[in-house]
């Protein structure tokens, strides 16, 4: 049930979520902590070449609000984040 008398339900006058919020603290799911493996970690010149490459990722991608915007505006499509949110958080 999606109704809650005190604030007026959690669904929009749509009849659509008004928010959703998801925590993903797998550590494994974390790029930069690939630095951190000990193969990466005990070589320094390697761990300072993964780090530099993290970082250029996260500037190139992650922190490039246009280059976001337009592949979620025009790559992702409810099917592709639906099937890739089921099976990234699977319901037994």
């Amino acid at each position: 049930d999606f109704t809650n008398e005190d604030d007026g339900g959690y669904l929009s006058r749509e009849n659509r979520v008004k928010g959703l919020l998801m925590f993903n603290c797998g550590v494994g799911l974390n790029s930069r902590n690939v630095a951190e493996e000990p193969m990466i970690k005990d070589v320094p010149l390697k761990r300072f070449f993964v780090s530099e490459f993290l970082n250029l990722l996260d500037i190139l991608i992650f922190k490039n609000y246009g280059l976001l915007k337009y592949i979620l505006t025009n790559v992702v499509t409810q099917k592709l984040l639906g099937n890739v949110l089921k099976n990234l958080y699977r319901v037994h």
